[in-house]
């Protein structure tokens, strides 16, 4: 049935976004171990400790890092959007497909934290790993990417966010 049918659609998008998430995540931890225990012996080369520009660079691929994990997660709680504060039902589900094939904040929202931490924690990972701020020109579209998902994120629920 077309219920069944748009119910099924809805569940694809948000299943995509929750596994980009949920493996995104799953880099960003690999990449802090990197940045913790690689990038410092490859920042230390030979010296006895860490200057102020070689701790400067470890702390923004630290950044990167974990704004990439919060992310991750705001990616996953964005893909949740499209049904978790609804029941099941064909009304619902309606309603839900006025917008298309799911709710379009759910999309941007998760896009939106997708190509912000592109740009954003990959400027710093840029900048740690090749010693050229440059990369930081990139940074502030990042960011500018990343807040845009987090306002459109309060736009993928319906009236009722919190139902116990």
């Amino acid at each position: 049935s077309t219920h069944k049918q748009n119910h099924r659609e809805l569940g694809q998008m948000s299943a995509f976004w929750w596994k980009v998430g949920a493996i995104s995540g799953g880099l960003s931890v690999a990449i802090g171990a990197f940045g913790a225990h690689g990038l410092q012996a490859r920042l230390l080369n030979g010296k006895t400790s860490l200057d102020s520009n070689d701790q400067r660079l470890l702390k923004n691929f630290e950044t990167g890092a974990q704004y990439q994990l919060i992310h991750s997660l705001a990616i996953m709680l964005a893909s949740t959007g499209s049904l978790a504060s609804q029941s099941i039902t064909e009304t619902n589900v309606k309603n839900l497909m006025k917008w298309g094939k799911s709710s379009p904040f759910v999309n941007v929202s998760a896009a939106s934290f997708f190509a912000g931490m592109i740009l954003f924690s990959g400027s710093l990972y840029a900048i740690a790993l090749t010693q050229n701020r440059k990369y930081g020109a990139v940074a502030p579209v990042g960011g500018t990417f990343l807040m845009l998902g987090w306002i459109t994120l309060a736009f993928t629920r319906g009236k009722r966010v919190l139902r116990f």
